[in-house]
């Protein structure tokens, strides 16, 4: 799993990292060509912090467990935080390596650090929104040899 690719692109998208280009171009430097194209690019996984809070939420830095269970994104941060979201998306599926989903990111799951993270797939209370914006997203990456390849 592709970890500083994931810091790279939300800091890029959260704060403007100006050495985001440098850095990306960095990660695709150190590995072959076939190594890179196949790397498994994330924005959240079961082991993080949801890109969506990361991006919109109050930072959980030194907070604990009871203090993340009670935390949920107000209506204004996750319209927030789905702009950003849909941002580091675009990203993450046209970089170079394979775009993977942490299920529920297409739904505006959000949730802080491990077990939060990992809560059931919201069925029907999904974004469909952002679902429908991930398939697009999948269908311009398919049909372009440009970002399939990399």
């Amino acid at each position: 799993m592709n970890y500083p690719f994931r810091d790279y692109i939300l800091s890029y998208i959260k704060d403007g990292d100006k050495d985001f280009r440098n850095k990306i171009t960095a990660i695709i430097e150190n590995y072959p060509k076939p190594s890179a194209d196949v790397l498994m690019n994330i924005i959240s996984t079961h082991d993080v912090e949801r890109a969506i809070t990361v991006l919109a939420g109050e930072s959980s830095e030194e907070k604990d467990k009871d203090w993340m269970s009670s935390q949920k994104l107000t209506d204004k941060q996750y319209n927030k935080g789905k702009k950003m979201l849909k941002l580091a998306m675009v990203l993450m599926f046209f970089l170079p390596g394979v775009p993977c989903i942490y299920y529920g990111d297409e739904a505006g799951m959000q949730g802080y650090k491990d077990p939060f993270n990992r809560g059931c797939f919201p069925w029907g209370e999904e974004d469909t929104e952002l679902i429908e914006f991930t398939k697009e997203l999948s269908a311009l990456r398919k049909n372009s040899s440009i970002f399939k390849d990399g």
